[in-house]
């Protein structure tokens, strides 16, 4: 029905009013493909010529032949509007949004949505409430994240002059701030666009960039138990295995400056087979120091240096494993016991979380942050942030947000 009308609409005012009803909407979006299945709703819906909305142009010319459903129907148009929605839960067949001008909550009854959205996607869309149900009425084809679609919620409630409280609805209904709104949108997905053709800069927990280094040293026949012996007694050692043939030694470091919860950091591992050993590491500023410390240790036993270095561009399907370990040898590791090691990774992590400094709040603390309404804000959307992205991966690795709402004293519900 709505379909059908809307082409109805458009057809009417074009022969009414001409082509340029629209104004340069249509030379302005040229070539935006997620704009297509917002724009011809919004416009029909929306869009006003003399100071009437032409839907209201058309119901008075052709009304007579609508039947009580449709005009229910044009009504329910009436009262919708444009603005910015975020996604509270997802069930099959539904999607419950919040209007983060307004504050007004819908329980949208979706299918394909419900089936692509995760909690705390943003939505550039119009809700239409009919027969007891509500529906979308056209959505931007772009999806933001909290954090981006927080810069469109600035501009344009400093363009409706709300900066503060809930917006009236009457100001979203009005075309001009509904363009401004598509117009902020659109911008901000550029934007985000623009940050993702950046490659990112790997670094290790030192801040060093990320490559894979191997120095390989040779020694004589005979003299392995002696250098496993050495090795093992260095400062640092966390971990000692033999497995096929070989002996490896993992190093470590107390505490991490990215991280200061964690307890150690694996700096590398030395591995001893036959008559060669094999220093992993994932810098070149780790691996000199732990070269220097082996060499001491085992004086006058190696010869024969040589160093491989391979980027992380580079790096195979196993390369998460392997910068935990400082080896690319993990790639086979078992997929049960990988989810359990990120879901300690993100215990240990998050255990701390709450009093470690956070850029995004100026270097404060989060439960720092939370002694002032500014600040508090701020952790509410950065907490917004992590729950979109864990929203995103499998359920067996998500971390539940809602215990760092809890430990801040936030709304879990918010």
């Amino acid at each position: 029905m709505d379909f059908r009308l809307v082409r109805s609409i458009g057809q009417f005012a074009t022969s009414r009013f001409g082509r340029g009803w629209l104004g340069n909407i249509t030379e302005h979006f040229e070539g935006d493909e997620a704009w297509v299945d917002l724009f011809a709703p919004w416009a029909a819906w929306t869009i006003a010529v003399d100071g009437k909305r032409v839907a209201d142009h058309y119901l008075e010319q052709d009304g007579r032949q609508f039947s009580d459903r449709e005009r229910a129907w044009f009504e329910a148009q009436r009262r919708s509007w444009l603005s910015v929605w975020e996604v509270i839960a997802v069930e099959p067949g539904m999607v419950a949004v919040r209007d983060l001008l307004t504050g007004e909550k819908r329980s949208v009854h979706e299918d394909k949505g419900s089936r692509m959205l995760v909690p705390r996607d943003t939505l550039l869309t119009r809700v239409i409430d009919f027969e007891e149900t509500s529906l979308f009425g056209g959505m931007y084809g772009r999806t933001l994240r909290p954090t981006d679609a927080f810069e469109v919620l600035t501009r344009i409630r400093s363009k409706l002059r709300a900066k503060k409280g809930d917006v009236a609805l009457e100001l979203l209904r009005d075309p001009l701030a509904g363009r401004f709104l598509i117009d902020c949108w659109r911008e901000a997905v550029a934007g985000f666009d623009e940050r993702l053709a950046i490659p990112p800069i790997l670094q290790n927990t030192d801040g060093d960039p990320f490559l894979l280094v191997t120095d390989s040293f040779r020694f004589e026949q005979g003299m392995g138990a002696e250098i496993e012996k050495r090795l093992a007694a260095m400062d640092g050692v966390d971990d000692v295995q033999e497995k096929e043939g070989e002996t490896e030694i993992v190093y470590t470091k107390p505490g991490n400056r990215a991280h200061p919860g964690w307890k150690n950091t694996i700096v590398g591992m030395a591995v001893i087979t036959g008559d060669s050993l094999r220093i992993e590491t994932n810098s070149e500023r780790r691996a000199d120091a732990l070269r220097l410390r082996v060499r001491d240790a085992c004086a006058g036993l190696l010869s024969d240096l040589t160093r491989t270095s391979e980027a992380p561009t580079s790096v195979g399907p196993g390369a998460s494993a392997a910068v935990s370990r400082g080896s690319n040898k993990s790639a086979g590791i078992d997929p049960a016991e990988e989810q359990a090691i990120i879901r300690e990774m993100k215990e240990a992590h998050y255990r701390d979380w709450v009093d470690l400094p956070v850029p995004m709040l100026g270097g404060k603390t989060p439960r720092a942050a939370m002694r002032s309404a500014k600040s508090r804000e701020r952790v509410d959307l950065l907490l917004r942030e992590i729950e979109n992205s864990e929203s995103r991966l499998p359920a067996a690795i998500r971390y539940d947000v809602s215990r760092l709402r809890e430990e801040l004293g936030l709304d879990p519900a918010k």
